[in-house]
């Protein structure tokens, strides 16, 4: 069995890792260099925060506090900065038990792509629909402004 989860473990596409308490990676699977670019050495001579977007590194810290409360962390997203100098998103679910923190994160970046695409998509239609409601209430002033005109041409006949 240890075999089977050893190679579980080497052979994952998502990125699993133990971590401790201190903030240091203590193993990360073969998933985190293909993902980040770094080699395991790295990883774990480094604080992982220090990889953490800078934007993502308060919530982050909330996160690790959580941890450290034994709650579980579910679907946490935040970016972490690659060997290219370039950020990935990722969702992660972590546990902790006594000093060991044990988190599998799935790359999202596409996601994010899509997700702020939309975003954009829905930012550029609602612009679309001020516009519209705009043109339309023109327009009723507009056709107010006829009908009283026409209504005042009719009295001089």
């Amino acid at each position: 069995f240890k075999d089977k989860l050893d190679n579980f473990f080497e052979t994952a596409g998502d990125l699993m890792c133990l971590a401790n308490s201190k903030g240091y990676f203590i193993e990360v699977n073969p998933a985190f260099t293909k993902a980040l670019g770094y080699i395991p050495e790295e990883l774990l001579k480094i604080p992982f925060i220090d990889f953490v977007h800078p934007d993502d590194k308060e919530k982050t810290k909330q996160a690790m506090e959580k941890l450290s409360r034994g709650e579980f962390v579910e679907n946490f997203t935040n970016r972490y900065k690659q060997k290219n100098g370039e950020y990935a998103w990722f969702m992660w679910n972590a546990t902790s038990h006594e000093d060991t923190i044990y988190a599998i994160a799935h790359p999202i970046g596409r996601l994010m792509e899509t997700q702020e695409k939309l975003h954009a998509k829905l930012v550029e239609l609602e612009k679309m629909n001020r516009l519209m409601v705009n043109r339309e209430l023109l327009m009723v002033d507009m056709k107010k402004e006829l009908v009283a005109l026409k209504a005042g041409g009719h009295a001089n006949s």
